[in-house]
């Protein structure tokens, strides 16, 4: 383009007949317009070379804070997760202690409507012996009286045995009474305590199961976040490698041009 112009420039000069001093004062003046042109493109270079410099500067100053975004994130990340896992293990605990209740009240009321079964007979069996034991003293009472061939004091030991033996049951049938009336109450007052227990425990599953479900949603969160972050970096270091090939060829393109001069 300069050479074009000093040519178009000293032939015009010639065509018109001026002397060689005009020729050199046209010189002069392209010389000077050279190194406007020269200063012109260093500004220009110089400038360009900045902005690429601070875009570089912007996008490691991007990928320096993402990375620190995802430290932290990474550390509530694992915060969250091991509260979690803390307490889906006292759901478990506790769902364990609520099974081993309700498999104990099934097997004490297994066991309580046995015992029942067997007190109630045992009451039977008792009222069964006695009703025999009075037939049979009055069997006896009734052949001492009209008998006087029967051996009275053998008779006599006999009816005290079975009196004795009657007056045992008479004690033993209220006893009897008694023990399945505590063992009814001491009953009743376990499955009282053990359903408490059990209301407890099930108020407790519900609400760590609510805050588990709570601090899955917010382990989403934190998980996206990382995502984004990670994309934002991913897209600041592509950015960063571009500029960085842009300002190679910036610099190239100069050095080259320099040359050239």
């Amino acid at each position: 383009m300069f050479g074009k112009h000093i040519l178009d420039l000293v032939s015009e000069k010639f065509h018109n007949g001026d002397e060689i001093e005009t020729i050199v004062q046209a010189f002069d003046e392209l010389k000077g317009q050279l190194q406007d042109f020269q200063h012109s493109e260093e500004y220009s270079y110089k400038k360009i070379h900045k902005i690429y410099e601070n875009a570089l500067k912007k996008q490691t100053e991007i990928i320096d804070q993402t990375l620190a975004n995802i430290n932290s994130f990474q550390s509530k990340l694992n915060n969250k997760q091991i509260k979690l896992g803390e307490k889906q293990g006292l759901i478990n605990q506790l769902e364990s202690e609520r099974e081993t209740i309700q498999q104990n009240i099934r097997i004490l009321s297994d066991m309580r409507a046995n015992e029942k079964v067997e007190s109630e007979m045992r009451i039977k069996n008792s009222e069964s012996l006695m009703n025999g034991i009075q037939r049979t003293l009055s069997f006896f009472r009734q052949r001492a009286i009209g008998d006087e061939d029967l051996d009275l004091d053998a008779i006599l030991q006999i009816t005290n045995l079975m009196g004795n033996i009657e007056t045992s049951l008479q004690q033993t049938i209220p006893e009897e009474i008694n023990s399945e009336k505590l063992a009814k109450n001491n009953y009743k007052s376990f499955i009282k305590t053990q359903n408490a227990r059990l209301s407890h425990i099930n108020k407790e599953i519900q609400t760590l199961i609510t805050d588990a479900k709570d601090s899955q949603t917010n382990i989403l969160l934190v998980q996206n976040a990382i995502i984004e972050e990670n994309q934002m970096r991913e897209s600041a270091e592509q950015m960063k490698s571009e500029i960085e090939s842009l300002l190679r060829d910036l610099e190239a393109a100069y050095e080259q041009t320099k040359a050239l001069r």
